[in-house]
C-alpha cells in the first residue's frame, strides 16, 4: 500500500494537471471569443452615417417698406470688401470643408453686391456698378455721380475644438464656431475721394457647436492580378464600422453665414438713412468744384 507522502505527492501531481487544464480553458475560451467576435463584425455590413442637418444657405435681404428720397442723388457702388478670418477661411480644417465653405462665402459676396444696390433703389437713389473699385470707373461715371459707398466687412470666425471621440479609425471633433466683427460704410466724392461720411457697427458674436473628422478613414490602393483593388488599411478587420456620427462643420458655417448677412443687411438699411445722407449732397458738389480738369 502507498504511504501517506506518496498520496500526498500523487495529489499535488493531480492539482498541478486540473490547474494547467483550466488554464487552458482559459485560453481557449478568449481565443474563441475573439475569433467570433473578429467573424461576427466582419460579416456584419457597414453602418451608414446619418448625413448632416441640410443647412440651406439664405443670402436674401428683403428690405422693410421706408420713405424714399427725393434729392435723385446718383450713388456708385463699390464691392464689399472682406476682411477677417471667416474670408480667409482660417477657422476651416478640413480641405473638403474648405472647398464647400469656399463657394458659399463667394456666393454670398456676389449676392451682398445685388442686395446694396437694392437697399439703396428703396431709399429712392439712382445707382452706378458696382465697381470692383474706384479705379475701375470711367471718368464719366464719377462725373455723373454724386457720392460713391464704400462697403467693408471686417469679420473673424473663430473655431474652438472641444473634446475628440476616438474609435477605431476615425476621429471626431466637437467645438464651437464663434462669429464676431463690423461693417463700416464710408461715402466718397467720386472725383476727389474725399470722404464725407463714415458709420461702423459691430455685429453682435454669434455662436454654434459642430462636429468634424479630424482623423478620416483611408484606403491604399494596391495593384493586383486583375488590375487595381482597393484594400482598406485603416480598419480591415472590422469592416469599416463606424459609429453614427456626421461632419457638420460647412452646415455650421453656412448657418453663420446665414446669420451674418441678415444682420448686416439690416444694419446697413438703417444706417443708410435718405434724411442724413440727402444732406451730403451740397458738400460733395462743393468738393467737386474745387477739383481743377
Amino acid at each position: 500500500m502507498p504511504n501517506s507522502i506518496d498520496m500526498k505527492f500523487q495529489g499535488l501531481i493531480t492539482l498541478k494537471r486540473v490547474f494547467k487544464m483550466n488554464q487552458i480553458n482559459k485560453l481557449a475560451n478568449v481565443l474563441f471569443i475573439s475569433i467570433t467576435t473578429i467573424v461576427l463584425f466582419g460579416c456584419v455590413p457597414p453602418r451608414p452615417i446619418e448625413p448632416p442637418k441640410v443647412v440651406t444657405p439664405n443670402f436674401t435681404f428683403l428690405p422693410p417698406s421706408s420713405v424714399p428720397s427725393k434729392s435723385g442723388m446718383t450713388i456708385a457702388i463699390i464691392q464689399p470688401q472682406a476682411n477677417g478670418s471667416m474670408f480667409n477661411f482660417e477657422a476651416i480644417s478640413s480641405n473638403q470643408n474648405i472647398i464647400q465653405s469656399k463657394v458659399q462665402i463667394v456666393n454670398m459676396l456676389q449676392t451682398a453686391k445685388t442686395d446694396i444696390e437694392k437697399i439703396l433703389v428703396e431709399k429712392g437713389y439712382h445707382t452706378l456698378g458696382p465697381f470692383d473699385s474706384i479705379d475701375e470707373m470711367t471718368f464719366s461715371q464719377k462725373d455723373s455721380a454724386n457720392l460713391i459707398l464704400a462697403p467693408v466687412f471686417d469679420v473673424s470666425l473663430d473655431q474652438v475644438g472641444g473634446g475628440i471621440k476616438q474609435g477605431l479609425s476615425y476621429s471626431t471633433q466637437e467645438g464651437t464656431m464663434t462669429m464676431h466683427g463690423s461693417v463700416s460704410l464710408a461715402l466718397f466724392e467720386p472725383l476727389t475721394r474725399e470722404k464725407v461720411w463714415i458709420k461702423r457697427f459691430d455685429l453682435e458674436p454669434y455662436s454654434e457647436p459642430y462636429q468634424t473628422n479630424v482623423l478620416e478613414h483611408y484606403q491604399e490602393v494596391r495593384q493586383g492580378l486583375n488590375g487595381q483593388s482597393s484594400v482598406n488599411v485603416g480598419n480591415i478587420f472590422l469592416n469599416n464600422i463606424k459609429p453614427r456620427t456626421a461632419d457638420t462643420q460647412v452646415s455650421t458655417t453656412i448657418s453663420i453665414l446665414n446669420h451674418f448677412y441678415q444682420m448686416a443687411m439690416k444694419k446697413m438699411w438703417d444706417h443708410l438713412d435718405p434724411r442724413e445722407i440727402d444732406s451730403l449732397k451740397t458738400d460733395a458738389e462743393k468738393l467737386k468744384k474745387r477739383k481743377q480738369y
